[in-house]
């Protein structure tokens, strides 16, 4: 995803001098947001007409949390464990990886605008982005899982995922 995203705003950039990074935010509004309003309507239906209330208790926060995209830093705070054998887990859990990316979404054109007005050497751009991916992945060892709470943080940060996209 973050190639893909990547590779768009510099095609767009080659193609007119800038990247317009409010038709950035429309284009993954349209992509994304009917989907996830159909998810969270059918989630929600389900949990008012069939859930038990062990269930429900924790469903309107999970499906705040979705929709504004912090479902990944919601699971740390309670130190969901995703690999936790029983148990019942959130209906959305799956929606913490949603997170990281539109978390991403966030920041990428800014980012790249800022690589590109700095940066001009393509092996700098290169070398800034394997820094901060080695970074994340300094950082994600520090956090270590030694704790539920660092090991759910370590598998579900925006921090130490970034990596995986730079």
């Amino acid at each position: 995803s973050g190639f893909i995203i990547i590779f768009l705003m510099m095609s767009e950039r080659a193609k007119t001098g800038r990247v317009d990074v409010v038709k950035f935010y429309r284009r993954r509004a349209k992509r994304l947001l009917p989907g996830l309003f159909v998810l969270l309507t059918v989630i929600a239906t389900w949990g008012v007409l069939f859930a038990e209330n062990h269930v429900k208790r924790d469903m309107k926060g999970d499906i705040l949390a979705t929709l504004a995209y912090v479902m990944n830093w919601r699971l740390i705070l309670t130190s969901d464990d995703y690999f936790a054998q029983g148990g019942i887990p959130s209906l959305l859990r799956h929606a913490w990886t949603l997170a990281v990316e539109e978390q991403f979404y966030m920041i990428a054109p800014l980012l790249v605008i800022s690589v590109l007005r700095w940066v001009h050497s393509r092996w700098k751009r290169i070398a800034l982005m394997m820094t901060l991916a080695v970074i994340s992945a300094f950082w994600a060892a520090k956090i270590g899982s030694a704790t539920p709470a660092a090991l759910s943080h370590s598998y579900y940060g925006t921090d130490t995922r970034a990596q995986a996209i730079f």
